[in-house]
């Protein structure tokens, strides 16, 4: 599963329905309207999904580059994203995402 294609954060569409998305659906689709999960889930996905931000686009340094930086986003996220798609795989062999690969119980 690979967290940059696959859809698996509950969002909220403009419809009222709730439907999974993938990190690249929430900085390219625009019938996002919100996230649907509970207040300590939402806490974690704004903070990947700040980090996502700020790696493909940087932080603005002034008042001008946060304006622009809602246009940008959608254009810059997915180059991001396609750069460091690997990274984002659970199951990669040798580098799951957030994970230690071959891992093994003590016994």
């Amino acid at each position: 599963m690979n967290l940059v294609d696959d859809p698996w954060i509950p969002c909220i569409r403009r419809d009222g329905m709730v439907r999974p998305a993938s990190l690249r659906d929430c900085f390219t689709c625009d019938d996002i309207v919100d996230l649907a999960v509970r207040p300590h889930e939402r806490v974690a996905l704004m903070r990947l999904l700040l980090c996502v931000s700020y790696a493909a686009a940087g932080i603005p340094e002034d008042y001008d580059g946060w304006e622009d930086l809602r246009e940008r986003l959608p254009l810059e996220v997915p180059v991001y994203l396609d750069q460091w798609r690997d990274a984002f795989e659970l199951f990669h062999p040798q580098k799951p995402f957030l994970q230690v690969a071959g891992l093994r119980s003590a016994s």
